[in-house]
């Protein structure tokens, strides 16, 4: 497991770099449209990150209820706005390839780890609940319960630092100004 995790962070940190590196931003409108998927990604990633209590407890609520892996989604998405940004095929291509090989095994080890923690309760989750793209049910559900996202502030914030999610932020933050400035450098050739 700890390997699956290690590989995990490591394409996160290797694909941005090879997307900024290799990127040919061309568009002020795909910009745009990149930067929102990669923000909606990143804006999933830390409210599972604020409900989350990684195999102490299984989480079920918020985005849990609509898909059992949100930080996954999110990081798929985030991934895809910069992807988008890039507009280079090839790596994109690669990102997408790697993504689905490494996020299954993930996935599945996971899910094997919380089975034998949680027995019933986490196969009657797993019944309810999509494993990675929510359906429209969940979705509704999990977005009904986002007017309560502010209940229990102290408790939430507490997760979002234990979990680090910060870092995402900043990383995402950095990386769209370098690919916003790689664009303003190409767009004056």
């Amino acid at each position: 497991m700890e390997i699956i995790r290690k590989l995990r962070v490591s394409f996160g940190y290797l694909s941005s770099i090879l997307l900024i590196v290799t990127a040919k931003p061309s568009s002020l409108f795909m910009f745009y449209s990149g930067a929102a998927a990669a923000i909606l990604g990143e804006l999933l990633r830390v409210w599972a990150s604020c409900y989350i209590i990684k195999l102490d407890k299984l989480t079920t609520e918020g985005p849990y209820r609509a898909t059992r892996n949100p930080l996954y989604l999110g990081s798929f998405l985030l991934m895809s706005g910069l992807i988008i940004i890039s507009m280079n095929p090839p790596v994109a291509f690669i990102c997408y390839a790697l993504f689905g090989i490494i996020y299954p095994f993930t996935i599945k080890a996971e899910s094997q780890e919380l089975q034998k923690k949680f027995g019933d309760f986490y196969s009657e989750y797993c019944a309810k609940t999509p494993v990675f793209f929510p359906g429209l049910k969940s979705l509704s559900e999990s977005l009904k319960e986002l007017k309560n996202a502010f209940t229990s502030l102290k408790t939430r914030a507490a997760n979002f630092m234990k979990n680090r999610e910060y870092n995402g932020i900043i990383a995402l933050v950095v990386v769209l100004f370098l690919l916003y400035f790689k664009f303003k450098k190409m767009s004056r050739k």
